[in-house]
């Protein structure tokens, strides 16, 4: 469905701008993803600070973001620049996402109180820089254009994008890590502390390289506002926090992905340990990368189903490997790789439906509020997505401590070895389940979005109706929305 008005044009979105679009978010999540598989290993085996500590650093960080990045998205949601609302933001903080990514991995020469606190300070820094940026970014797709289609591309491309971005760190960081370790730094190439110690030089080199990307993403974009979305205010923000209930819901689904990103930040230890190299990590990624071809199924699959059910059944066949897996073993590195390097497959094909889902609700959210606040729908999704790292990597530190792991020793204890492998392919399991439960409680679907869109369509027509003082226009619209309004009540979203 599409919003436009009688004396607009529909706005179509330039190849450049797509791959722009699609540079941003693969510089910007790479950092992310740098940060969420790696530092809590970087605390534990380099740094020698204690995993529950760790764990303590993270959760102190995510109370803070709690509070943080509503006021952040306030602040973007009430920005009115030359540049645009959501493109002013995207012009200087690439630079920081790059120092304050550094700055978590520096190899800092310290120890007690002082090195936690320097730890702390430096990640809770980053998060708040990450989203300065992150929610100008997801916002940016819903004024590229006014036909919806185009915006669903755009998300599209740019989620392509970030799962790459997720994808990057896992396939170079522990091979360039280990020659650094190894060229420079003298470990032996069996030594799997040469991977550790090379850790903090790879990050520095990658977080540079995706400073021109983002700078990119910024220059080729471009932000089309409606000339009928009026100001926001502070009140307005808050109206959208108490009508969001679709986006509340949507939230917490993606935040459930928690039990799978504490299996990833655990992943590391378990090619380590259990399979006794951390290059099995970059030879999955290197296979899992070719699943992006199966991209261009996902407007077909949607074709058929839903996007909930889409995420549904992609939940189901991820529990049926990882139950069959958990059955094999890992006695044989060859099952694991491949049953790995499918789940990977299947995570790739729906990759795109939660931020699919939240950018339907910024509609829902204008409908029941009469206000456009972009910004604060998806800071939702940044923090619901950094919450759910900060538990995965909190709840990593306390297991490693549980389960009796001992940093920069060879031979691990055999029970530490079992309970790595039992937690990394069991604990996504339970997410999976408690995720099915409630995206059956999802009522705001493809259906009531195009409705919800129907609405605005009326809405607007009659804005422009009251100007021109058309009786009869404005009469007619004022109908269509009382029908909409009922059906979206019969629905269950009044």
């Amino acid at each position: 469905m599409e919003i436009l008005f009688k004396n607009e044009v529909e706005q179509k979105i330039s190849l450049r701008e797509y791959i722009a679009y699609f540079s941003y978010g693969l510089g910007e999540v790479t950092n992310y993803a740098m940060v969420g598989t790696y530092l809590t290993i970087f605390y534990t085996d380099y740094l020698m600070i204690s995993a529950s500590i760790a764990g303590i650093i993270f959760l102190i960080a995510r109370v803070w973001d709690a509070i943080n990045d509503p006021m952040m998205a306030a602040i973007i949601d009430c920005t009115n620049s030359s540049k645009g609302k959501f493109r002013y933001w995207m012009k200087w903080v690439p630079i920081f996402i790059v120092l304050t990514t550094i700055l978590t991995f520096i190899p800092w020469d310290m120890k007690g109180g002082v090195l936690i606190g320097v730890a702390g300070i430096s990640y809770i820094l980053w998060g708040m820089v990450y989203t300065v940026s992150d929610v100008p970014f997801w916002s940016l797709s819903t004024v590229m254009s006014n036909n919806a289609l185009e915006r669903a591309k755009a998300v599209t491309v740019a989620n392509t994008g970030v799962s790459i971005g997720f994808l990057i760190p896992p396939l170079i960081v522990p091979i360039l890590s280990k020659y650094i370790g190894v060229e420079f730094l003298g470990y032996s190439m069996n030594d799997n502390a040469a991977f550790v110690q090379g850790l903090p030089y790879t990050i520095i080199i990658i977080s540079m390289i995706t400073l021109p990307l983002m700078i990119f993403g910024y220059l080729g974009t471009k932000e089309r506002r409606n000339a009928h979305v009026e100001k926001v205010k502070i009140k307005d923000m808050l109206g959208t926090v108490k009508n969001a209930k679709p986006l509340f819901l949507i939230s917490i689904i993606f935040m459930l992905l928690a039990f799978t990103e504490l299996s990833n930040a655990l992943m590391v230890y378990f090619f380590i340990v259990n399979l006794g190299d951390i290059s099995y990590q970059s030879t999955i990624t290197f296979f899992s990368m070719f699943s992006f071809a199966l991209l261009v199924f996902y407007p077909i699959l949607l074709k058929y189903l839903k996007k909930k059910n889409l995420l549904q059944l992609q939940l189901v066949i991820d529990t049926i490997l990882r139950l069959f897996l958990f059955i094999v073993g890992y006695d044989n590195p060859l099952i694991v790789v491949i049953v790995l390097i499918a789940l990977k497959y299947f995570e790739t094909i729906i990759a795109p439906i939660i931020p699919n889902m939240i950018g339907e609700c910024v509609e829902y959210c204008e409908y029941k509020t009469g206000k456009r606040t972009e910004g604060i729908v998806f800071s939702f999704q940044t923090f619901s997505g950094k919450l759910k790292t900060a538990i995965a990597l909190g709840l990593s530190g306390f297991v490693l401590t549980w389960i009796g792991y001992t940093p920069d020793i060879v031979k691990q204890n055999q029970d530490v070895v079992e309970w790595l492998f039992i937690i990394c392919i069991l604990v996504p399991i339970v997410g999976n389940i408690l995720r099915i439960i409630l995206l059956r409680c999802v009522r705001y679907t493809e259906d009531e979005y195009n409705l919800v869109v129907r609405y605005l369509n009326y809405k607007y027509e009659k804005i422009e109706a009251l100007e021109l003082k058309d009786e009869l226009k404005i009469a007619s619209c004022d109908k269509n929305m009382n029908l909409i309004k009922s059906e979206l009540t019969n629905k269950g979203l009044e």
